[in-house]
């Protein structure tokens, strides 16, 4: 009787062809765990099937993340990979170099290091994270906290009892985020994950990062002036709507409130500003150093004395933009600006690390409170602790030490200048793509003097009749991808703006690759235009045999 099984006997151990088993002659049910037990090699194919059909991470050029490491590097995450990092006590060295890796970014950025007594006392400066997600909610967790405990030192225990006192009417206060819609998704998904309501700034033609004035302009509104030009501002209308559910005020009975809102200005509500440096959508920076004199000379402090820090999203630009503003001499964006308190950073994008590894880093070890500081007793020692992600791998955070070493500044500053040079010289060759009548069709809008990315627009001027989506699909033929997405106007969830399309020149993006992709770009454009051509004439064709048939059969009734 012929054995059917899908697990290997001793008798034919590697002599039946892979695919010969009989796992591969039946559809695989991917939903639900089987009961037999299946020989390695069918179950790693099957898999490998699946993936192969996957974009290479070589063509994908819209993406930031790394896909390379050193071979040494390899070794030393196969090693690794089975060591979960939250173990302190257990493993202290990978433990350490950890706080290392925080250490060294934080120093680099302009932070002050720890004091004995800091380290004595448990203080943190920046922690490793699992991505920049993570990294941003810690950052946001340690500001609202801040603003908590001042608004408690402030007014906990100042409620009379009447509602209709203003003392009373303190306890509807809440903290607020304040950030425009350039944003990366994980702003808005702290924002409804741990229910701190967000004042979200659109976007427009043209406008792409957060205005200055229009921080300086809304947090020196009082509440009743919020409310009082919903109908001529929009801004204020959608504030509005945030406020109304995230101060729980009752619109029923709303003059009882009057002095409330009249005394209550939106700064002494918001816990922190949010900056990104090197946007995903448009490859640009919010005007960190501007946001800093706002708050620092246009926007009086809150009476509990709380000082509104910002938030600097570097995720993208944090490994870059260091080597293209040296000394930051065109703008500044880092701890030496007085309200930058926390910055974030993807060791796994410019950093030249394997997905699954972030740093968040604080100016000084007085911004995050030991309330937040988790002191943990159970893993077999004492230690602290400051994370989302509780268990994670070991090998990203060695990865990023060992990266940090390796290169050097010197050697990031060879890597990610490179990159930047090859945006630049991916952006002159995209400013040369041509239509049929050999009319330039794309605007760049992306910054290539600071950030190792591409964005364009179909231009304005000359718009062709197809679209940058299709341009997308028909790049594919050439085994490119390249995203083609709306910016996030009015909406992020529905992006409703502008057409874009991105390509981010990261490490394994050469000259040469740029010259294929260009040209693949202007042959794909020569078809579409084509395309439309042909739309053209057959629908002129159309046109003339409908006027030929109604000439023809003019006044025989036969034809409507």
């Amino acid at each position: 009787m012929t054995n059917h099984s899908n697990v290997r006997d001793e008798g034919d151990t590697y002599l039946t062809p892979t695919y010969a088993y009989d796992y591969f002659a039946t559809p695989n049910d991917d939903l639900n765990i089987e009961q037999e037990s299946k020989d390695p090699r069918a179950v790693q194919q099957n898999i490998y099937n699946r993936i192969d059909l996957d974009a290479r991470n070589s063509s994908d050029l819209g993406s930031y993340i790394c896909d390379y490491m050193d071979p040494e590097c390899d070794e030393l995450v196969k090693r690794t990979i089975g060591k979960v990092y939250i173990d302190h006590s257990e493993y202290p060295q990978t433990s350490y170099l950890g706080d290392a890796v925080a250490a060294m970014i934080q120093s680099w950025y302009g932070g002050t290091p720890l004091t004995p007594e800091g380290v004595i006392n448990h203080k943190i400066v920046g922690t490793v994270t699992i991505g920049s997600s993570e990294a941003i909610m810690l950052a946001l967790m340690a500001h609202r906290q801040n603003w908590y405990d001042a608004w408690f030192a402030k007014y906990n225990g100042e409620a009379t009892g009447d509602p209709n006192t203003v003392s009373d009417n303190w306890y509807h206060d809440a903290p607020l985020l304040m950030y425009a819609r350039d944003v990366h998704t994980c702003w808005d998904k702290y924002s409804k994950y741990y229910n701190v309501p967000a004042l979200v700034f659109d976007l427009k033609e043209g406008q792409y990062l957060i205005d200055p004035n229009d921080v300086k302009k809304y947090l020196n509104m009082s509440l009743a002036d919020i409310y009082n030009a919903q109908d001529t501002d929009p801004n204020c209308k959608r504030f509005w709507g945030v406020l109304y559910e995230a101060l729980k005020i009752p619109l029923k009975g709303i003059e009882n409130f009057h002095d409330y809102l009249s005394a209550k200005y939106l700064r002494d509500l918001v816990c922190c500003v949010g900056g990104v440096i090197g946007t995903t959508f448009t490859g640009q920076g919010d005007p960190i150093e501007e946001l800093n004199t706002v708050l620092t000379t246009d926007v009086p402090d809150s009476p509990t004395g709380y000082k509104i820090p910002i938030h600097v999203d570097a995720a993208s630009g944090g490994f870059v933009v260091p080597f293209t503003n040296p000394e930051e001499s065109d703008f500044k964006w880092s701890f030496s600006l007085e309200r930058v308190k926390s910055i974030n950073v993807s060791n796994h994008k410019f950093g030249m690390v394997y997905p699954g590894c972030g740093t968040v880093v604080f100016k000084d070890e007085n911004v995050v409170p030991n309330s937040l500081i988790y002191k943990i007793t159970y893993l077999g020692g004492n230690f602290t602790d400051f994370t989302v992600n509780f268990s994670r791998g070991s090998a990203m955070v060695l990865a990023a030490y060992y990266n940090l070493k390796r290169f050097g500044l010197d050697g990031f500053k060879k890597l990610n200048t490179q990159c930047v040079q090859n945006a630049q010289y991916l952006a002159g060759k995209i400013g040369m793509v041509t239509d049929s009548s050999d009319k330039t069709i794309f605007n760049v809008i992306s910054d290539t003097k600071h950030y190792p990315m591409v964005v364009w627009e179909l231009d304005t001027t000359n718009k062709p009749s197809w679209t940058l989506f299709q341009l997308s699909t028909l790049l594919e033929q050439y085994a490119w991808k390249l995203p083609a997405y709306n910016l996030p106007f009015n909406s992020s969830e529905q992006p409703d703006g502008t057409t874009v399309m991105r390509v981010v020149t990261r490490q394994d993006i050469s000259a040469e690759k740029i010259d294929i992709l260009v040209d693949n770009i202007q042959t794909a454009v020569d078809t579409l235009e084509s395309q439309v051509q042909k739309i053209i004439e057959e629908d002129a064709k159309s046109l003339l045999h409908e006027e030929q048939l109604r000439v023809e059969y003019k006044g025989s009734g036969d034809y409507r």
